[in-house]
């Protein structure tokens, strides 16, 4: 039998961004210890730009958020390297959407993937 391991599981979307906690074997969820969704309208602050960029606020709400979520990864003990972070078709579309990923990780030590479809 594998053994039981804790981990967190981003989801940086257009609208949200969304925090799972959960012990896992293999890729079965065996016990949730955390779940929490928040707003951030990034999707429709890029609509609204001019220049096709995030805006710095929209940029550092979900910084902040991300920091929140990242202390509830530490406050329930999830190990270093058990995180992983996926960001949705926003950050490919805006002209600064990379770079703000970049950013998330160098600020936050957080790798984020933004997967194409």
């Amino acid at each position: 039998m594998s053994a039981v391991s804790r981990r967190a599981a981003f989801d940086i979307g257009s609208g949200a961004t969304k925090l799972m906690i959960a012990d896992v074997v293999g890729s079965a969820i065996v016990k949730e210890h955390f779940a929490q969704e928040v707003p951030v309208a990034f999707a429709v602050d890029w609509k609204q730009s001019s220049d096709g960029n995030l805006s710095a606020g929209i940029q550092e709400k979900g910084l902040a958020v991300l920091r929140r979520l990242l202390e509830e990864c530490a406050r329930h003990e999830v190990p270093p390297g058990a995180k992983c972070a996926v960001a949705t078709e926003v950050f490919r579309k805006a002209n600064n959407g990379s770079a703000y990923l970049d950013l998330v990780l160098r600020e936050l030590s957080l790798p984020v993937r933004a997967p194409r479809f």
